[in-house]
């Protein structure tokens, strides 16, 4: 069975730091090599401590342990080993309740003697570029790590679809000679589908394939149904368990750092902005749209927008902003062909057009619904690129009145030459660039760790920067938005030089966090 509930309480304050035994601390790690003579640091105590922290507890299977097969190969994580969700400490909130997660990592007792385990992997929902390498990771780190033999790991094909769908492959079977290239590939060596969810028949196809755990790679909609089936194999008395490693390259997932994945996206993406730009400059009243994904979360393009410095104008889901008036795009867009010839706009799908009447703005047909989950995503209703691109068109080659633009172009009908360039697909159908294979072959290590220790219901991830297990129920709870008034959308402004476009501060006062 599942046991979870873990409280922990700082009863002691902490003696006081030093440069000293902080330089003395790092070279006994063995991360760091401490050069001697070093000299002394100033240290400032705060008079801060840590009120209450409490460990998100993730789920523990039951029953006997066996030393680690390989105990002179890793430094082991000891018991009660955490990493908090919050590391600013203010003076007014040291007294409130600090969240913490599991560290990642080997333990000295594991629940599964690798020669004995059976293994499968499903990737799930939209492609995303690193699904290869987490693939290969696991098989590798399972044979190497924890001695599973050749023929005990399984891949299955499309899908939850691929328990149960007899009109797809059966399960494959994965090797290390088998993955040993696939992380040069993109999109997922196992294919994808979005549904398919039927606990019952899945557990009773893993109990008949006699598997020990399940590695569930995709976003929130795949982690709430491996959520349910690892409640319905405890509800069994099943020893399995089931592991989440989550990827979007919208980067929405609550918690973690970043997805796997994001960062390819954001690479590629750069490049649609490069060649819109070309496109743009060569003409006279040229622009560029560039529409990229994002159904509710402003990442991607807001991070193409950094990564680029080529945007002029970037629009998000997050914030609210008017398309006509003195200050609104349409004029914006005007006073930059008027300014330096060319715009270029980067748009996300799921951003919302409103118009420019107080009360009655409606909200342009976006690309997505917001109906997401285990049935699959949102369908795309209409593309609202083509339709920025189709009003941009319409309104510019009309000569504006007064009042709705600046002095300077009122009355000036504009011709332009518009370059629209939608690379959804191109960006997520890619193998990963570097940074992504560390972090998924990353990913892939430490959620193998993770399953042989016994943890289920619990996904990987970075959290400030270091990988921990965290419940599957809290990555499911909501999605990960841009704050307005954070800092990542204040460097984008201050990159595109771009206006609130609004005459309603009051807009920008929704609270996204």
């Amino acid at each position: 069975s599942i046991t979870s509930d873990k409280t922990m309480q700082n009863t002691e304050a902490p003696s006081s730091p030093t440069a000293e035994s902080y330089l003395s601390r790092m070279k006994k790690s063995g991360s760091f090599a401490v050069r001697q003579g070093a000299q002394p640091i100033p240290v400032n105590p705060t008079g801060l401590q840590l009120g209450h922290v409490q460990e998100m507890a993730i789920g523990q299977l039951e029953g006997e342990t066996f030393p680690h097969p390989k105990p002179d190969d890793h430094d082991f994580m000891e018991p009660g080993e955490i990493i908090l969700e919050n590391v600013i400490l203010k003076q007014e909130s040291q007294q409130e309740e600090t969240i913490a997660f599991t560290r990642a990592g080997p333990r000295e007792r594991v629940h599964f003697k690798g020669k004995d385990t059976r293994i499968a992997i499903v990737t799930c929902g939209g492609l995303c570029p690193g699904l290869n390498t987490v693939i290969q990771g696991i098989v590798m780190d399972a044979h190497l790590e924890y001695d599973v033999p050749v023929g005990n790991v399984f891949g299955i094909r499309g899908g939850f679809r691929g328990f149960t769908d007899p009109d797809l492959l059966p399960p494959v079977v994965l090797t290390p000679k088998m993955v040993e290239d696939i992380h040069n590939l993109g999109g997922t060596y196992l294919g994808s589908n979005r549904g398919g969810m039927d606990k019952e028949k899945i557990i009773d196809k893993m109990a008949e394939l006699k598997l020990d755990m399940l590695y569930c790679i995709g976003g929130d909609g795949t982690h709430a149904a491996a959520n349910l089936l690892a409640e319905e194999a405890n509800k069994r008395k099943l020893k399995i368990s089931v592991v989440g490693i989550p990827k979007t390259i919208d980067n929405d997932v609550l918690i973690i750092d970043r997805s796997f994945g994001f960062e390819t996206a954001v690479q590629e993406a750069v490049k649609a902005v490069k060649c819109a730009k070309v496109e743009a400059s060569a003409c006279l009243h040229g622009i560029g749209v560039v529409k990229v994904m994002g159904r509710s979360c402003g990442y991607l393009a807001a991070h193409t927008a950094l990564a680029s410095r080529d945007v002029d104008i970037c629009l998000i889901p997050e914030v609210a902003f008017d398309m006509e008036g003195r200050h609104g795009l349409f004029a914006h867009v005007r006073r930059l062909l008027r300014t330096k010839g060319y715009c270029i706009i980067l748009i996300a799908e799921g951003t919302p057009i409103k118009g420019t009447q107080e009360d009655k703005a409606e909200e342009a047909p976006k690309a997505a619904n917001v109906d997401v989950g285990m049935a699959g995503t949102k369908s795309v209703e209409q593309d609202v690129g083509k339709w920025l691109r189709d009003e941009l068109k319409a309104k510019l080659k009309v000569a504006p009145a007064e009042g709705t633009c600046d002095p300077e172009d009122v009355g000036k009908a504009l011709s332009v030459s518009l370059k629209y360039i939608d690379p959804s697909y191109m960006v997520r159908g890619v193998p990963p660039n570097v940074s992504d294979q560390i972090y998924c072959s990353l990913l892939a290590s430490q959620a193998v760790h993770g399953a042989f220790a016994g943890f289920t219901s619990f996904t990987v991830g970075l959290v400030n920067s270091r990988t921990c297990y965290i419940p599957m129920t809290l990555i499911t709870a909501g999605t990960r938005h841009v704050n307005p008034k954070g800092r990542t959308w204040q460097r984008v402004r201050a990159s595109t030089r771009q206006p609130q476009f609004t005459s309603h501060p009051e807009r920008m006062d929704q609270d996204t966090d």
